[in-house]
């Protein structure tokens, strides 16, 4: 339960952190360098990974359909730049992590 516990974390984490890093490189008139965007871009790899490398609670995960939900979050941001839906479309996703980690300590 432990090793379940600190992998929704580490998910929670590395997904804050992402969501803030996509947010803070898409606000309007403010440029961003070709090292802000490599960081950008590997911080969204980083995500992905994360949701993938999940051991213990791979199979809730695949439940939750969250790979595809955070790529239909980002992807749809992406094509949009619709930061309310993107905000709506992140506490979907952070609600349902938070709600399986939730489980475990019941």
């Amino acid at each position: 339960m432990d090793n379940k516990k600190q992998e929704y974390r580490e998910l929670l984490t590395t997904l804050t952190r992402t969501f803030g890093s996509i947010v803070n490189l898409n606000l309007p008139m403010i440029a961003h360098g070709p090292e802000e965007q490599r960081a950008h871009a590997e911080m969204e790899a980083q995500a992905l990974m994360t949701i993938r490398d999940r051991i213990f609670v791979a199979g809730e995960l695949r439940e939750m359909k969250l790979v595809e939900k955070w790529i239909k979050a980002t992807r749809d941001f992406d094509n949009t730049r619709d930061y309310d839906a993107f905000a709506k479309s992140f506490g979907e996703i952070t609600r349902l992590i938070t709600e399986a980690a939730n489980r475990i300590i019941r």
